[in-house]
């Protein structure tokens, strides 16, 4: 679960500091923007938006290092594309989008898709044979190395996966930089065999995997037309942080995971050393420097993962040894072999890789939004299809979510305006929650399994659960939690893990977040999905707008629990969404509109919110990790959206949430069709 709670603050500091004037709080949509006071600094070469190649709107030339002034200067403002101007084109026209041809692809009926495809129906095969495809679909889907099959299965060779056939390395962080034909060419020919069944001949729940199995092949044929944007150094620390969580979830259930692991763990050196590298051929391909933000999250991580003490490659290594109760002389020997590896290779390593890195630092200070280059364009196109599961373009994405952005907006100012000191305490960030102040994590999930089952279906009584914090070492910022989908053939354990340091002394945060990963959020989502006999191969489908967008919903449902005035709960869950859509809106309009600084500030003073240095602030974070918000904002409000239809349709709200965890994850397209369809 991802959070930053800093639209509450920003709304409360306005109101903070009203009489001393140092911002300004607009209480009403009809201001005038002259009253708005002094700007937030910004940096001038973003002051103006650039022009678009002609027939691409929206979307600008690649500024390479060295490009001269005058270049600079021919640029000229632009906020992208209307819909009036996308509907004027042709969808053959040879400026359509990578993205506007995908998702024309993706509204296709399954007849529209063969002929689109040339195949046609091969009338021999039957619903057998669908099965059979499909488990040798998921055994393909696999990953074929110790570190990554972990995620399916505990014993991966009593579900029919070849471990001769298994490697050790944890790949590359280098990437390519241009389309992947080879890739292309094998997913087309995947996709084809698929369509060559009858679906009709299929029973419910075999449809909707084949119509979950087509929505993410052409996903994937989109995928290997697009370049590679995102940095080895981006976001919440890159790709470090990333792989530090995988070794520390490793499981060690035999002394041959012992081994495995060891033999992965020589590969991270190697992996870590490409970095900078990395960094360099994105600067000389791509012609963009990571941000200083980016940068010093990398460096921060590394920082934590040097320290040998509380360190997670040693002391939780250490503890999973003991725990698999072997003898005394043997555990310490593996102790020793793994401490001696990392301290002598793991850490110069992350020590050289720390070292170099800091050298980009200052280069582009601020980054560079993806939409000023045509690639960078279809990338972000690509990011935010992928992360909402919904077929809609930037603009369209930027109304859906503004339009309840604004919604959520009025009831923080209304809250302010009206009698401020009623929700003083929750702009302080200390709301009395009475009982819940004294709870582990533990006790919130069986709380919240006793008081809401009335509303949501109940949790197998086998599943148990391991909520624990994180090593501060892995606590990273604006990541207050996670859940462990647990392997398919070992269900019955599910892991949370907390960031402490995220919401210490934040009882509400850490109510919210342990109903996010927990029950009614994403144990009880995953543990029902593997109730309904549903297939393997749907398990490693994964589509986050709808996980991220359920999580969100059950923990806003939780709110509804508390012992608050219902003016409070209403603040409470507006706030929250609030936050997820502030960055999003930023994100979209930086990364995928092309809007500078100052465009958003202008759009953020035109609803009431008017700080200096929010908005960058939020541009920072959009280059940092594009699209990286969308699920949780865009996938609750297409979440919530579908729930409400249903219930005016009459459908029991159990029996609605029983079904749509059942479907699993998905794109919306397919699952508002089988949420009215008995599968």
């Amino acid at each position: 679960m991802r959070n930053k709670r800093f639209l509450s603050l920003a709304l409360a500091a306005c109101v903070a500091a009203l009489s001393a004037g140092c911002v300004t709080f607009v209480d009403s949509y009809d201001n005038k923007k002259a009253e708005k006071g002094s700007s937030a600094e910004t940096k001038k070469d973003t002051e103006k938006e650039e022009t678009a190649p002609e027939g691409k709107p929206g979307r600008v030339t690649l500024h390479h290092a060295g490009d001269d002034d005058e270049s600079k200067a021919d640029k000229k403002e632009t906020e992208g594309s209307t819909k009036e101007e996308k509907e004027t084109r042709s969808v053959e026209d040879e400026n359509e989008s990578l993205g506007e041809k995908y998702r024309r692809l993706l509204k296709m009926s399954s007849d529209e898709a063969r002929e689109y495809f040339d195949v046609k129906i091969d009338t021999t095969l039957t619903p057998k044979d669908f099965d059979e495809y499909l488990n040798d679909l998921f055994l393909d889907y696999v990953p074929r190395n110790y570190m990554d099959v972990q995620n399916y299965f505990k014993d991966p060779a009593s579900a029919g996966v070849d471990l001769s056939e298994f490697g050790y390395d944890l790949g590359s962080v280098k990437k390519r930089y241009e389309p992947d034909k080879e890739y292309y060419d094998w997913q087309i020919e995947e996709l084809k065999t698929m369509l060559a069944f009858d679906e009709s001949m299929l029973d419910n729940r075999q449809q909707l995997v084949f119509d979950k199995l087509y929505y993410e092949d052409v996903f994937v044929l989109w995928e290997s037309e697009c370049i590679n944007y995102v940095s080895a150094v981006s976001g919440n620390g890159g790709i470090l942080p990333n792989i530090a969580m995988t070794f520390y979830e490793y499981r060690f259930y035999t002394e041959d995971d012992l081994k495995n692991y060891g033999k992965v763990l020589e590969y991270l050196p190697v992996i870590i050393r490409e970095i900078p590298d990395s960094v360099r051929e994105d600067v000389e391909k791509l012609g963009i420097y990571p941000s200083d933000e980016c940068i010093n999250n990398t460096i921060s991580a590394i920082t934590g993962l040097i320290d040998t003490d509380n360190n997670p490659f040693i002391d939780a290594y250490n503890e999973k040894v003991d725990g698999l109760g072997l003898q005394a002389d043997i555990a310490d020997s593996y102790k020793k072999q793994n401490e001696s590896f990392y301290v002598n290779e793991v850490i110069p390593a992350l020590t050289d890789t720390r070292d170099e890195i800091k050298g980009f630092l200052g280069k582009d200070p601020l980054g560079t939004p993806l939409c000023k280059n045509d690639a960078g364009y279809d990338y972000y196109e690509l990011l935010a299809e992928m992360q909402v599961g919904a077929l809609f373009d930037v603009n369209e994405l930027f109304d859906l979510i503004d339009k309840d952005f604004k919604k959520n907006m009025q009831v923080e100012i209304d809250c302010i305006n009206n009698d401020y000191y009623a929700y003083k305490d929750f702009f302080e960030g200390d709301p009395d929650l009475g009982k819940i102040e004294e709870m582990q994590p533990e006790d919130i999930i069986d709380l919240l399994k006793e008081e809401m089952t009335d509303e949501f279906p109940e949790l197998d009584k086998t599943v148990t659960y391991d909520v624990t914090p994180l090593p501060k070492s892995l606590e990273i910022d604006g990541v207050l939690a996670y859940y462990n989908i647990p392997p398919l053939d070992a269900s019955d354990v599910n892991i949370i893990r907390y960031n402490s340091s995220g919401i210490k002394n934040d009882t509400l945060e850490m109510y919210t977040s342990i109903a996010h990963e927990g029950y009614p959020g994403h144990m009880l989502y995953f543990n029902l999905m593997l109730e309904n006999d549903s297939y393997n191969v749907e398990h490693v489908i994964y589509h986050l707008g709808v996980t991220e967008g359920w999580a969100v919903h059950a923990a806003l449902l939780a709110v509804d629990r508390l012992d608050l005035s219902a003016g409070m709960k209403k603040l409470i869950k507006a706030d929250k969404i609030a936050n997820y859509e502030i960055i999003s809106l930023a994100d979209i309009a930086c990364n995928g509109l092309g809007w500078s600084v100052e465009r958003f500030e202008e759009y953020l003073y035109d609803i009431g919110i008017y700080t200096p240095g929010f908005a960058q602030s939020l541009y920072d974070m959009a280059i940092a990790d594009p699209s990286g918000y969308l699920p949780y904002s865009a996938g609750y409000i297409l979440v919530k959206q579908l729930f409400d239809e249903l219930e005016e349709e009459g459908m029991d709200k159990k029996e609605m949430y029983e079904r749509f965890c059942s479907i699993g994850p998905v794109s919306f397209n397919v699952l508002e069709k089988y949420m009215r369809k008995d599968i």
